[in-house]
This record gives structure tokens, C-alpha cells and sequence, in this order.
């Protein structure tokens, strides 16, 4: 056995030459280094920079200058060689050539023992490689610009083959720089595209399998900007409607790496909580699907709705992806689905306007991506980005107010007005939805905001219906055709809010009863009675929709709210039933004189009154929680009964074209089933104990004058 003090030097000298070379002497770079928490995921600059700095600064510093004193003084040589016509042009290249390899091969023998010092010399080494191959093909034009290529690719592939075994960052960014800038520093201004984006599309392969051995975000953060930036300007400078069969497969194909890498990032990243980095992660999860879109764009300009299938086909992506990435993905890139979710959302909504290209739309997508900012805001927990995403739904609201115009469009609801309505009702409901008082953290400013846009949302929406229905329905229908479209948006409401969990958009569907009412004190100013022109449709659907909100909302509405709800509907349908009944009654009695429609008032009132007086007990829904309130309420009808007895004294009587008889003309038959409704009424108040005794004896006095008044 060694002795321990032996085996104590020995440790001390492992020590101190790990201090002297910045890196343990055992240790080896591993084939698979992946994060295994969300600290290394987070700092991808850092260890970037931290690798520079270590290339550059690492390891004995005296020898580093020393070195570099070398290199200007061979390169004080070499410039008083050249400038004296020593040497030739091409003893020139050949000698920085040769010296870029010494400084590789030697960087390359040191790296065991000189970590740092290596690094710099093998970057230092393909850096003289690279400019030699740039100055021999673009100052001197000795070898031919293929050549050219080819010798600068490779360089890029040595290098990332010194990296990768040595687990340098700087070395492979490195690669991947001079790996793009080969075709620019090569080209002849005479180049095929294809063999461009072939190589470049080389280049983000071999991006993706280093950074599926290494968590290098870096190199993804600059191969995206590589790619899209000099497609870009390509784009700009060179793109000819003839090569959209050449460049429309490689934009998709790029589109696809990137989309990937994100997801082979965040699925290595087994942060907790699932976020991502913003710059490296985040950045290139939102910035690929807008660049790409932007280059489509100016791709199918000339292309009708070739936006608009873009569009669809990139929601449809992120929609199958969401859901591929849920089912088979761990359980922390719920973010990233959430992420893949909302961007499949955005790009549906967008196919609408893209079909219709109208000025509407283009300033209501200002609202969209407010929208988008202020989901990032909450998400991310970023005052500025939630204020700005505010912003720019005010900016949209005026600059759609701006192109608003009293044209007509050509055809209703597939227009840009209504898409660009839809678009800021969405927006603002998703921001209303986004700051919802159950959210956690949501504060006085945030709970403020959310009703602010959900009421602006709604007014939106009413606003957009309205000007459809003005435009497109015929005059007399118009009104019955806004109360569908109402209901039909609280039933949506309703469904969503729940689906949700969220209270405020279920609130929101039963403002339909207040918007039932006043529809009901302008109908008479515009139709003859309430089933007329599709009203027969329209109120059974209102009073059903309100219903199923209230039966659905029971458990979470206030007993005093929902009480007063259920009366609302007996003040809403009192009314249309009597004036139902009795214009059905004067139109088919055209000829006979009024007593008919007097009796047919007196009689759908008093059938309304004795039917809440009966169920007021019944053992279902919605009598059992809410009877007295129905009981309360029937007060509405109770007043009709009693005033049109009173009024029923002017009445003669006439019974045409049946013969006169007292006591049994339509008149005093329905004065009777009147006050035996009042009566009927009187006792299930005083049985159900909204009224005591003394108060019923009180009642029974007006009913008796009431009742001795018809009989005189």
C-alpha cells in the first residue's frame, strides 16, 4: 500500500498541474453532455463567452504574449519581404499558410496539457487558413472560386471536428462563422442559389447533430441568423418569381430545423418548470415562424391567397405538433407546448385576413400582436411587454376607426370588416382572459384591465354583428337576426367560459336577458308583434339560451343575482306573450270589433298569472330553488290582469258574430278567469308565506270592489 503521505504529494501535484492547465488531467470531454437542470440551459451566452475568454486569456499568459510578440514580428518580416518585392505572391500565401497549420498542428499537440493555450493556437491557426484561401482567391485570383469554396468548407468541418472532442464552444462557433461566410467570401456575384442553400442546408445539419452531442445553443442562435440573414438579402437582391420552385422547398426545409432544434433543446432541458431561455430558446421558437413568413411573403406576393395557405398550413403544423408534443413529450415542455398552441392559434386567426387582404385587417393585426405580447408579459411576469401590448390594441382601435368607410362590402361575414372586427374582439378577449381575476398574481391593475377589455371586446363584436346584419338583412328582419346572433354568442360564452374556468366570460352571457329587453321596447317601433319576421325562432332561442346559462351558472352565481334573473325572464315574456296573443287575436277577428282582443290580453295574462301561482311549489327546476322568485315576479303580470279589468268597463261586450249574452260575452269570460287568477294568486302568496294573513285580508279588499265593479 502507498504511504499517505506519499499519496498526499501526489494529490497536491494532480492539483497544482490542474490549476497550471485549467482543466482536471483525468478528465475527458464526454460524447453526450446534456444539462441536466435549467442553470446551464439558462446561460448559453455565458458559457459561450466564458469558452472565448478561456481560448483567448486561458493557461500561462506569459507565453501567450510571447507568442503573439512572434506573430507581429513575423509579420513585421513578412510585410518588409513584400514591400521590398522579396518575396513573390505566391511564396507569400504558401508561407501563411504554412504557418496557420504549425499553429494548428501545435495547438493540437498541446491540448492535453495546455487546455486553453491550445484552443487559441488551433483558432488562431484555421483563422490564417481561412484568410490565406480569401486572399489567394479574392486579391490575388489564383485558384478558381470553386476551389475556393471547397477549401474554405472544409476548413469549417476541421474545425468543428477540433471542436467537438475537445468541447469547445468558441472553436465551433467559429467553424459555423467561417462555415457561412465561405460561400460569400467564394462567390463570383455569378452563383447558383441552389448550391447555396444545399450547402447552407449541410451546414444546419451538421449544426443539429453537434447540438445533439452538445447543449450548444449558441450555435443554433447563429446558424438561424446566418440562414434567414443571407436568405434574406438573397431574397432582396436576387429573387426572380421563376426560382420559387428552387427556393420554396429549402425555406421549408430550414423552417423545419429550426423548429426542431427548439424542440431537442427544451426536450434535453429538464427544467422543472419547463420554461425556456428567452434569447436562445424562445427567441428561435417565435422568431422561425416569423421569418419564414416574412420570406413567403415577399415569395407569393403575386400568388392570390397565397399568404392565407401559409397561413392555415403553418397553424395546422403547430396544432399537430402541439398535440404530438403533449402526448408523447415529458412533462416538462408543457411551456413549449402552451408556446406551439398560441402559435397555432395566431396563424389560424391570420388566414382570414390574408384571404381577404382588406385595409380592415392590416390594422386590426396591430391588436393581434398586442395580444401576443401581453401573453408573453403575464407569462413572463414583464410589466413593459403587458404595457405594450395594451398599447398597441389602442393603436389598432384608432387606426381601424382611420379606415373604417361607409362602403358595403361585397359579401357578408367573408369580408375584411368583420375579420378585422373578429380579430379585435379575439384580442381583446384573450388579453381580458390573460389578467383574469382567478389568475394568480393578478392585481388591482390587472383585474381593472381584464373587465376593461372584455367589455371593449364585446362592444367590438355587437358592433360588427350590427354592421353585417345593417349591410345584408332586410330591413324588418333585422332586428330578430341581431337577437340570434346575441344568443347564439352567450351559448358560445357559456360553453367557453366553463370550458375555461373563467367566471367573467360566463357573466358576459347573461347580459343577453338586459339585451332581450331592450329589444323588446323597440320592437313595437319596427314590426307588428313579436313572432313576426323570424321573432318565432328568435325569443324561444333567447329564453332557452338563458335558461341553460342560469341552470349551469347556479352553483356560482349569488342567491339574491340569480333570483333576480330568473324574474327578468317573467318580466321579458309577460309582455310578448300578451301582445302575441292579442294580435293573433285582432288579425284573425279582423271584423268583428275589439272585445276579442280585450278578451285575448285579459286571458294571456291571467293564464300567465295562474301558471306561476300553480308551479310557484312544483318539486323540479327551476321552481324548487327559485319559486318564491317566480312568485315575486308574477306581481308583472298580477298588475296587467288588474288593468285590464279596469279598462274592460269601457268595453261593450260585443260578441260578434256570436250573439250577446251578459255574463257570457268574451268580455266579462275573461273579466272572470281574471279575478279567479288574482284570487288564485292572493292564496299562494299568503301558502308560501311571502304574505302573512293580515296582509292577505288586505289584498282581499281591492279584489272584492274589484270584483263587485265587473259585477255592476
Amino acid at each position: 500500500m502507498p504511504h499517505p503521505a506519499a499519496s498526499g504529494r501526489q494529490k497536491a501535484g494532480r492539483l497544482a498541474e490542474e490549476l497550471r492547465s485549467g482543466r482536471p488531467q483525468d478528465a475527458k470531454p464526454p460524447l453526450f453532455q446534456w444539462e441536466s437542470s435549467g442553470k446551464s440551459s439558462a446561460s448559453s451566452l455565458d458559457s459561450f463567452f466564458d469558452s472565448l475568454r478561456q481560448m483567448l486569456l486561458g493557461g500561462n499568459t506569459v507565453a501567450r504574449v510571447g507568442i503573439l510578440i512572434l506573430l507581429v514580428g513575423v509579420s513585421l518580416l513578412a510585410k518588409y519581404a513584400i514591400d521590398n518585392n522579396l518575396v513573390s505572391v505566391q511564396a507569400r500565401l504558401v508561407l501563411a499558410a504554412l504557418i496557420g497549420a504549425a499553429l494548428l498542428g501545435l495547438g493540437w499537440r498541446l491540448r492535453g496539457r495546455r487546455r486553453g493555450f491550445a484552443l487559441t493556437l488551433q483558432g488562431g491557426g484555421v483563422g490564417a487558413l481561412y484568410i490565406t484561401v480569401f486572399f489567394a482567391f479574392r486579391i490575388y485570383s489564383l485558384i478558381p472560386g470553386e476551389l475556393a469554396f471547397v477549401l474554405l468548407a472544409g476548413l469549417s468541418g476541421l474545425l468543428v471536428w477540433l471542436a467537438v472532442p475537445q468541447n469547445s464552444l468558441a472553436l465551433a462557433a467559429l467553424a459555423m462563422v467561417g462555415g457561412f461566410l465561405a460561400p460569400i467570401a467564394a462567390s463570383s456575384q455569378q452563383g447558383n442559389h441552389v448550391v447555396l442553400f444545399s450547402y447552407y442546408a449541410l451546414l444546419n445539419a451538421v449544426i443539429f447533430l453537434i447540438c445533439w452531442l452538445r447543449p450548444w445553443r449558441m450555435l443554433t442562435l447563429l446558424g438561424f441568423t446566418f440562414t434567414f440573414g443571407v436568405g434574406s438579402i438573397w431574397g432582396a437582391l436576387r429573387y426572380q418569381p421563376d426560382d420559387f420552385a428552387t427556393t420554396e422547398p429549402f425555406l421549408v426545409l430550414f423552417f423545419l430545423f429550426y423548429v426542431v432544434q427548439s424542440v431537442v433543446h427544451a426536450w434535453r432541458n429538464r427544467q422543472p418548470s419547463g420554461a425556456l431561455n428567452w434569447i436562445s430558446d424562445e427567441g428561435i421558437v417565435f422568431a422561425t415562424p416569423a421569418m419564414t413568413l416574412i420570406l413567403q411573403a415577399a415569395m407569393v406576393y403575386d400568388t392570390r391567397y397565397g399568404l392565407a395557405w401559409t397561413s392555415l398550413a403553418l397553424g395546422l403544423f403547430y396544432a399537430l405538433s402541439s398535440v404530438w408534443l403533449r402526448r408523447r413529450g415529458p412533462a416538462h415542455l408543457k411551456h413549449l407546448v402552451e408556446v406551439f398552441l398560441a402559435l397555432s392559434v395566431a396563424f389560424s386567426i391570420l388566414f382570414i385576413p390574408f384571404a381577404f387582404e382588406d385595409p380592415y385587417v392590416i390594422t386590426s393585426l396591430w391588436a393581434l400582436q398586442g395580444a401576443g405580447l401581453m401573453w408573453v408579459g403575464v407569462r413572463r411576469h414583464r410589466v413593459l411587454a403587458q404595457v405594450t401590448g395594451i398599447a398597441l390594441q389602442v393603436a389598432a382601435v384608432l387606426a381601424f376607426a382611420d379606415s373604417f368607410s361607409g362602403r358595403a362590402p361585397e359579401t357578408a361575414i367573408a369580408n375584411g370588416r368583420f375579420a378585422g372586427f373578429a380579430i379585435l374582439t379575439l384580442s381583446a378577449g384573450f388579453i381580458a382572459f390573460c389578467l383574469r381575476p382567478s389568475r394568480k398574481g393578478s392585481g388591482l391593475f390587472g383585474r381593472l384591465t381584464s373587465y376593461l377589455m372584455l367589455a371593449w371586446g364585446s362592444l367590438c363584436w355587437m358592433a360588427g354583428l350590427w354592421a353585417e346584419i345593417w349591410d345584408f338583412v332586410e330591413f324588418d328582419y333585422r332586428h330578430h337576426v341581431n337577437l340570434v346572433a346575441w344568443a347564439l354568442t352567450a351559448l358560445t360564452l357559456e360553453g367557453l367560459g366553463k370550458r375555461l374556468s373563467w367566471s367573467a366570460g360566463r357573466r358576459l352571457a347573461l347580459f343577453l336577458l338586459p339585451g332581450a329587453l331592450f329589444h323588446l321596447l323597440a320592437l313595437p317601433l319596427f314590426i307588428p308583434h313579436p313572432s313576426a319576421y323570424a321573432g318565432w325562432a328568435a325569443w324561444p332561442l333567447v329564453g332557452a339560451v338563458l335558461l341553460i346559462a342560469l341552470r349551469r351558472q347556479e352553483d356560482s352565481l349569488s342567491s339574491r343575482l340569480a333570483a333576480t334573473l330568473h324574474a327578468g325572464l317573467v318580466v321579458l315574456f309577460t309582455p310578448l306573450l300578451v301582445w302575441e296573443a292579442s294580435w293573433q287575436t285582432g288579425h284573425w277577428t279582423a271584423l268583428h270589433g275589439e272585445s276579442w282582443v280585450f278578451a285575448a290580453r285579459l286571458l294571456s295574462s291571467s293564464c300567465v298569472l295562474a301558471f306561476l301561482a300553480w308551479a310557484a311549489d312544483r318539486p323540479s327546476w327551476p321552481w324548487t330553488p327559485f319559486g318564491r322568485a317566480y312568485l315575486k315576479s308574477s306581481l308583472v303580470p298580477a298588475i296587467l290582469v288588474f288593468a285590464f279589468i279596469v279598462l274592460g268597463a269601457a268595453n261593450s261586450g260585443d260578441a260578434a258574430p256570436l250573439p250577446f249574452l251578459p255574463l257570457a260575452n268574451p268580455a266579462d269570460l275573461s273579466s272572470a278567469a281574471g279575478l279567479l287568477a288574482l284570487w288564485l294568486w292572493f292564496r299562494k302568496l299568503t301558502s308560501t308565506r311571502i304574505f302573512d294573513r293580515k296582509a292577505y285580508t288586505s289584498l282581499l279588499w281591492p279584489w272584492s270592489l274589484l270584483a263587485f265593479f265587473w259585477l255592476n
